[in-house]
C-alpha cells in the first residue's frame, strides 16, 4: 500500500495549510489570513484572520501538512485552536533524507529550493516572495486588493507544498520501500516535535523587564568602563577597539602563546569557543572573555523581549546535525553570556524550575553500548573520581574536594575521549607531557573496553554506510570531509539520542499541561504557580525519566533547581554578574577613573542588591 493510501486510512482529514502573519521581535504572530486544502475531498478554504474563529477540521483526527510547521502551529495557538497533534512537515523530512548530502547553507532547505530539488519548477521567485513578505510585515491595514493578493500568495504556497508532499512520498517509497509504517510514524513524530516548539516559544522566558530595559540604556557606558578597567591591568584595547598586537602581548604574558591556536592568516584566534576553553583555566582570560562579550555587541546578547516582558526567539529544532535545537546565541538567553541569565525571573507567585538530566552523555554511552563498568562509574555519583580511582591515580575514598586537580584532569580527558582526541591534543589541553596524556587515554580504554569497542564498531559501520540514524530515525549523511576525519563521528550517537530524549520529554510535558518555557540540550525549564510547585516538579521529573528509559532503556536521574527570584548561577558566573551590576550602578553617575573598580572576575565579590 502506498504511503498516501496509508495516511488516508489512518486520518479523517489530510490538510495542507499555510498562514500569513505579521511578526515583531519577541512577540507572538498577528494573523492576516489562512488557506487550507483537504486532500481527500480537494476542497479549499480561504479566510482572513478575523474569520478564522475555529479550526475547520477536528484536530485529533487530522494530519496537518505544512512546510516548517512551527510557524503554522504558532498561528493555531494564537487563534486559540491548540497544537496540531499529527504533522507531516516536508522541511523536517527533507532534513532527515538529505542533511549532510546538501550543504547546510542559509536557505538550502527552504521551500523553493526543496521544491526545485524534486523537479518542481513552477515556483515563485525569491524576489516575489520578498515583496509579499514586505507587504505583509510593513502594513497593519490592507486594501481589499492587497488582502486578496496576500491570500492568493498564501494559496500558492499551499499548492506548492501539496506538490512537494506528493513528490516526497514518491521518493520515500522508491528509496525506503521497507518498514513503511515505521517510517511514517517516525516522520510524523519528528514533524510534530517541530510544531510543538511553537508552544515553548509562545510561552516565552519571563524576564526582570524593568532591570533589563534600564540595563540596556546604560549598556554603552558599562562597555566603556569595562574596557577601561581591563586596560588598566592588561592593555588589550585601543580607543575602545580590540587590538591584535596588544592581545598577542597579553597572551604571551599569560604563558599561553605556544598553546593558543592560530587562524589561517597566522593571527591568534579570538572566537568564542577558543576564548571560553582557555577561560576555564586562566583568570585573566576569564576577565577578557567578559569584556569581549560586551565589546562585540551593541546591546546585551541573548534576549528578544516581547510586549509582555518575556523573551522569545526561534528554537530552531533540527538546526544541528545531531537534531539538537540551534537557537541564535544573540537571541536566546541560554545561548548568550551565562552570567546574563540572571535577568531571568519568574512572574509573581510563580517559580521557575530548571530540570536537567544528570550527566546525560555518560548515561547514554553505557546504555547504548551495554558497558556495565561504565554504568557502575556513572552510578557511583562521580564518574571522574571513580575512573581516577580505577586507574590508581587517586586513593579509594577520594572526592572532588580532596583531589580537585586529578578530578579536573580526568573530566577533561573523559570528555575529550568522547570526541576521539589524541594524546597530542589532550596534552595541549591539559598542559601536561604527551607521555602522560597517552597513559590517561589508555587508562580510559582499559577501564571501559566494552564502550570503546562498541563506538569503534559503530564508527566503522556508519563510515561504510555513509550515514547514521537514531533509534527513532533522525538521520545524518556524513560528507567527504567527515569521512576523512572519523573522530568527528564519535559523539554523534550520544548527542542525537539525547535529542530524541528531549523531544519526548518536552512534548509529553506540554500534553500534561506543564508550562515549558525553555529547551536546553539536556534540560527543560518550566514555569508554575508556587502552590502547584511540588506536583509540577514530580510530574515533569517522571516524564523526563520515562522518556529517557523509552529511548535508551535507562531512566536517567534529573537534577532540579528551583528559581524563586532571579536565575541562580555557579559561583564564577555570580561574580561576573556582581561585577557587571557594579558597573551598571556606577554608569548612572558621572564616570571618572576612580569610579571604575578593578576586580578579578573569578575572585571578586559584590552584594546582589540590584533589585
Amino acid at each position: 500500500m502506498s504511503i498516501f493510501n496509508i495516511l488516508k486510512k489512518d486520518f479523517k482529514n489530510l490538510v495542507v495549510y499555510d498562514f500569513e502573519y505579521r511578526h515583531t521581535i519577541g512577540n507572538n504572530p498577528e494573523i492576516v489570513c489562512g488557506v487550507f486544502k483537504e486532500l481527500k475531498s480537494g476542497k479549499t478554504i480561504k479566510a482572513t484572520g478575523q474569520d478564522l474563529t475555529a479550526c475547520p477540521y477536528p484536530i485529533p483526527e487530522t494530519l496537518f501538512i505544512a512546510f516548517n510547521s512551527n510557524a503554522e502551529a504558532a498561528c493555531m495557538l494564537e487563534l486559540g485552536w491548540g497544537l496540531p497533534k499529527y504533522v507531516w512537515d516536508p522541511y523536517v523530512i527533507q532534513k532527515k533524507l538529505f542533511f549532510g548530502k546538501i550543504q547546510n547553507a542559509p536557505g538550502a532547505f527552504g521551500l523553493l529550493r526543496t521544491a526545485l530539488r524534486y523537479g518542481i519548477t513552477e515556483v515563485m521567485s525569491e524576489q516575489e516572495k520578498t515583496n509579499f513578505r514586505d507587504l505583509i510585515l510593513n502594513n497593519k491595514i490592507y486594501t481589499t486588493e492587497q488582502l486578496n493578493s496576500i491570500i492568493d500568495y498564501c494559496l500558492e504556497d499551499v499548492l506548492l507544498t501539496e506538490k512537494l508532499f506528493y513528490r516526497q512520498l514518491g521518493y520515500i517509497e522508491i528509496n525506503s520501500p521497507h518498514n513503511i509504517e515505521k517510517l511514517i510514524s517516525q516522520h510524523i513524530f519528528h514533524s510534530t516535535a517541530l510544531a510543538y516548539t511553537a508552544k515553548v516559544e509562545r510561552n516565552g522566558i519571563p524576564v526582570d523587564n524593568k532591570l533589563y530595559n534600564d540595563f540596556q540604556l546604560q549598556f554603552p557606558k558599562i562597555k566603556d568602563q569595562l574596557i577601561d578597567n581591563i586596560n588598566q591591568t592588561y592593555d588589550i584595547y585601543e580607543n575602545g577597539k580590540f587590538n591584535h598586537d596588544k592581545f598577542e602581548k597579553f597572551i604571551k604574558s599569560q604563558n599561553l602563546f605556544n598553546r593558543w591556536p592560530l587562524t589561517n592568516t597566522g593571527k591568534l584566534k579570538t572566537d568564542r569557543k577558543t576564548v571560553y576553553n582557555f577561560s576555564l583555566e586562566n583568570d585573566a582570560i576569564a576577565e577578557f572573555r567578559l569584556v569581549q562579550e560586551f565589546v562585540n555587541s551593541q546591546n546585551l546578547r541573548g534576549y528578544q523581549i516581547g510586549n509582555d516582558g518575556r523573551s522569545r526567539c526561534s528554537l530552531n529544532m533540527f538546526g544541528q546535525k545531531t537534531g539538537r535545537t540551534n537557537a541564535s546565541p544573540a537571541r536566546y538567553p541560554f545561548g548568550g553570556p551565562r552570567w546574563a541569565r540572571t535577568f531571568i525571573t519568574p512572574q509573581p507567585e510563580h517559580a521557575l524550575v530548571y530540570m536537567d538530566f544528570k550527566s546525560q552523555e555518560p548515561a547514554i554511552q553505557f546504555a547504548l553500548s551495554g558497558d556495565e563498568s561504565l554504568k557502575a562509574a556513572y552510578e557511583s555519583g562521580d564518574i571522574y573520581i571513580y575512573t581516577a580511582q580505577k586507574s590508581g591515580v587517586v586513593p579509594v575514598g577520594a572526592t572532588k574536594k580532596t583531589h580537585p586537580k586529578e578530578r579536573s584532569i580526568f573530566k577533561v580527558a573523559f570528555l575529550a575521549s568522547n570526541y576521539g582526541q589524541g594524546p597530542f591534543g589532550l596534552a595541549r589541553a591539559l598542559d601536561i607531557p604527551e607521555v602522560e596524556a597517552k597513559q590517561i587515554i589508555k587508562n580510559f580504554k582499559d577501564s571501559y573496553p566494552v564502550y570503546y569497542k562498541w563506538i569503534d564498531d559503530w564508527r566503522s559501520s556508519v563510515m561504510a554506510k555513509g550515514y547514521s540514524s537514531t533509534k527513532y530515525g533522525w538521520s545524518y549523511h556524513f560528507n567527504n570531509f567527515e569521512i576523512t576525519n572519523p573522530r568527528s563521528l564519535l559523539n554523534w550517537p550520544i548527542q542525537s539520542h539525547g535529542s530524541e530524549i528531549l523531544r519526548f520529554s518536552f512534548m509529553r510535558a506540554i500534553d500534561a499541561g506543564i508550562e515549558v518555557v525553555a529547551l536546553v540540550h539536556d534540560a527543560l525549564m518550566i514555569h508554575c504557580h508556587r502552590k502547584n510547585l511540588k506536583s509540577e516538579i514530580l510530574k515533569t521529573k517522571e516524564i523526563m525519566m520515562q522518556s529517557s528509559k523509552q529511548v535508551i532503556g535507562y531512566p536517567i536521574p534529573v537534577d532540579i533547581q528551583v528559581i524563586r527570584n532571579h536565575f541562580e548561577q555557579e559561583e564564577a558566573e555570580k561574580q561576573k554578574w556582581d561585577l557587571v551590576m557594579d558597573f551598571y550602578k556606577k554608569s548612572k553617575l558621572p564616570v571618572t577613573k576612580t569610579d571604575t573598580p578593578s576586580v578579578n572576575v573569578t575572585t571578586g565579590s559584590y552584594t546582589n542588591n540590584y533589585i
